[in-house]
């Protein structure tokens, strides 16, 4: 790995430091973070240097959008202010316009503090594995990501015991799972994945099942299951 120049170095250092905890893939914490694993970061950098129209950069995307805001604001002021006790309106939807822009974003913050906390215990794993791998008790560094909770405290009460098999065995699955190029359609909580979404069909009552993907208009009952 290099380094970048100047200011860019800088940034992405400050970048890091702040967000080097987050990744790819980033609620299972055996996998990279940022700062382990750069790449993503540097693609999206590169993507950003390969734009040619002006309008289209991030910080013009982000300004359009703070105007749309702002417009969209204005004219829900403007639409108050035509109607009974407009003026007292108008001060209510901009006392809301500006918590809905303060307080959206904190729907972010749990998982960012979680994300942050599994930064540090990812960190510590990483360190402890490093220490069993250079004593010879594990073979990599990030052996550990393979075993379960109950497993590592185990682990910690006897290190010495036979553990490379079985984790030996469960990153055999886990490379194995890597290298499938189809995504689940559907991936329940127990683990299961189905790959066939519905078949699109009409029964004999009417009834059309599918997966709605498209855009469109469709007028009828609809009845949902929850």
């Amino acid at each position: 790995r290099g380094e970048l120049e100047g200011m860019a170095q800088t940034a992405v250092s400050q970048f890091m430091a702040k967000y080097g905890m987050r990744g790819v893939g980033e609620i299972d914490i055996g996998r990279p973070r940022w700062r382990e694993d750069p790449t993503h970061i540097m693609q999206v950098l590169q993507s950003y240097l390969q734009i040619e129209d002006a309008e289209q950069a991030p910080t013009a995307v982000f300004r359009r959008g703070e105007q749309s805001a702002a417009a969209a604001a204005s004219a829900l002021e403007t639409a108050a202010l035509n109607t009974f006790a407009g003026r007292l309106k108008v001060k209510f939807i901009r006392k809301l316009v500006a918590r809905v822009r303060e307080l959206a974003g904190l729907r972010e913050s749990p998982k960012f503090h979680i994300v942050q906390t599994m930064g540090i215990m990812r960190t510590g794993l990483l360190e402890s594995g490093l220490q069993f791998a250079t004593s010879g008790i594990l073979k990599k560094q990030d052996d550990l990501f393979y075993l379960y909770l109950d497993e590592l405290e185990a682990f910690a009460q006897n290190p010495k015991a036979d553990w490379q098999a079985l984790i030996a065995e469960r990153r055999a699955v886990y490379d194995r799972e890597m290298l499938r190029r189809q995504i689940p359609r559907l991936l329940l909580s127990d683990g299961r994945a189905f790959y066939e979404g519905l078949s699109a069909e009409v029964n004999e009552d009417g009834t059309i099942q599918g997966s709605p993907v498209s855009p469109g208009v469709v007028t009828g009952k609809v009845r949902v299951v929850l």
